[in-house]
């Protein structure tokens, strides 16, 4: 298990927790490029913080401070894995940009993705509903819902994105049929 965590705060107490040994912490953001970059630090709201500022859930909690941190390309990180099985995403609003820094580990593991992508976030990088759906189609993949559902159309995927939830799986489109009979499965 890789946990990747760029921020201070939530590093110390990752750190401070007893984690078997085969769970390894990365202090680094993840994104396009090596080097450092301006973090925004969502002080009263951690979990909202991310590498732009944003439409938050609840801005009257909110004190956004800025801070530099590590990024590290995914690709970077993970050439020293020999098997990547299960990706989650959650960066709020640069999901978009994980993923593109990780297109040779993609290609060559073909793990499972989660990925949280709703337009209080991707909004703050310019990104639209659509990108998530163009970015999983490059890469072989099938965008579907935490119940299983698949979009399988970018009309499907735009009558489901920001509706209800944004939590989506990205299933690599060999293992589709597979993944559709499985949920068939426990649904009888």
């Amino acid at each position: 298990v890789h946990a990747v965590e760029p921020l201070p705060e939530a590093l110390r107490l990752l750190r401070g927790r007893a984690l078997p040994a085969q769970v390894r912490i990365h202090a680094t953001a993840i994104g396009p490029h090596s080097g450092t970059i301006d973090f925004v630090h969502a002080r009263g709201t951690p979990e909202e913080s991310g590498l732009r500022l944003k439409a938050y859930n609840r801005p009257d909690l909110v004190s956004p401070q800025m801070i530099e941190v590590p990024i590290t390309p995914l690709d970077t990180l993970a050439a020293a894995f020999p098997r990547l099985d299960f990706l989650k995403i959650d960066v709020e609003g640069g999901e978009i940009g994980v993923l593109r820094s990780a297109h040779a580990t993609i290609a060559r593991t073909r793990p499972w993705i989660t990925v949280e992508y709703g337009y209080p976030g991707y909004s703050a990088f310019g990104m639209t509903q659509r990108a998530l759906f163009d970015e999983a189609t490059a890469l072989g993949y099938v965008l579907g819902d935490l119940f299983g559902a698949t979009c399988g159309s970018l009309a499907e995927w735009g009558e489901a994105c920001d509706r209800a939830y944004w939590d989506w799986y990205m299933v690599p489109q060999e293992r589709s049929d597979a993944w559709a009979a499985a949920l068939a499965g426990a649904a009888r």
